[in-house]
């Protein structure tokens, strides 16, 4: 085989994946939560992947305001979680990083939830009011910060946190 015959292959080949790079491109800037441990209903909701480069993730918003949160998906699409309908807050780690979203903040309301991928616009701030929340474990976000496999950790309750302010007032009586 000439040199100038393999050129034409590396360059047919550069071609090719960089073609594929481009049709995939929607892949890798919105992921999904399949795979992820004991999924329920709706989980398989789109999420802003994390990804090394920072422009990617900048499609993704968390909006934070006195009466909830709100996500704003790349697409387009947006959903809410009011402070007040808050149920459960978890901490969704995969294996899937870093082309993919490997840790996941999971806001569940009592109809709807948010899912927030590490690293996007907002996150800081929503983690801050998060810990604000009675009975927040921030030994959970510890865990699910130093995991990198799939799992789940549980980090704020309405009903495990309302009843240890129950038990602790009750204690002080």
């Amino acid at each position: 085989m000439s040199h100038e015959m393999l050129g034409w292959l590396v360059l047919a080949a550069y071609l090719l994946l960089l073609a594929l790079l481009i049709l995939t491109r929607r892949w890798w800037t919105i992921g999904d939560v399949r795979g992820l441990p004991d999924q329920g209903q709706g989980d398989q909701e789109r999420v802003g992947t994390k990804h090394p480069q920072a422009q990617r993730q900048s499609r993704f918003l968390v909006k934070l305001s006195e009466s909830g949160v709100c996500c704003v998906y790349p697409d387009g699409t947006s959903r809410s979680v009011a402070w007040y309908d808050l149920q459960r807050v978890e901490i969704v780690t995969t294996d899937s990083g870093p082309f993919g979203p490997d840790v996941l903040f999971v806001l569940h309301g009592s109809s709807t939830k948010c899912i927030v991928s590490q690293g996007v616009e907002g996150e800081t701030q929503l983690l801050e009011r998060l810990q604000q929340l009675p009975g927040f474990r921030n030994e959970a976000v510890i865990e699910a910060m130093c995991c990198p496999e799939n799992q789940r950790f549980l980090c704020w309750e309405r009903a495990a946190s309302v009843d240890s302010q129950a038990k602790a007032k009750g204690e002080d009586d």
